[in-house]
C-alpha cells in the first residue's frame, strides 16, 4: 500500500493504564479497512490518520514515513524489528530501506 493510505497504529511501551501484554504492539493497515478499527489496545495513530499526511507526495511523504518509524522506536519504545515488520506493508518503506534488509525491494 502507498504511504498516503497507510494507517499506523501502536501502543507505546511506557503508557500507564494499559496491561503489559498489550504494550509495544504496532500494525499497519489501509485506511479504508480500518474506519472502526482504531480502538484499544492501540493508543496512538499515525500515517493516514492525518489528512495532511494523506495529501503528501514524493520526498515529503517518504521523510514523514521515516520520522514516524523513528518516533515509534525511539520515543515510544516499539521494538525496531516489530516496527520494521509492520512497515513492510508500505510500498515506499520497502523501496527505500537498505537492499540487504529482509523485505526490501
Amino acid at each position: 500500500m502507498k504511504a498516503c493510505n497507510a494507517l499506523i497504529v501502536w501502543t507505546p511501551t511506557n503508557v500507564d493504564g494499559i496491561p503489559l501484554e498489550l504494550r509495544g504492539r504496532v500494525e499497519v493497515r489501509t485506511l479504508q479497512s480500518c474506519r472502526d478499527w482504531i480502538k484499544p489496545p492501540f493508543s496512538r495513530t499515525g500515517g493516514a490518520s492525518s489528512v495532511a499526511v494523506r495529501k503528501m507526495t514524493g520526498l515529503k511523504s517518504e521523510l514523514r514515513l521515516f520520522i514516524e518509524f523513528q518516533t515509534l522506536v525511539v520515543r515510544d519504545g516499539i521494538d525496531p524489528q516489530k516496527a520494521h515488520k509492520a512497515f513492510l506493508a508500505i510500498d515506499e518503506y520497502r523501496k527505500l530501506i537498505s537492499p540487504d534488509c529482509v523485505g526490501a525491494e
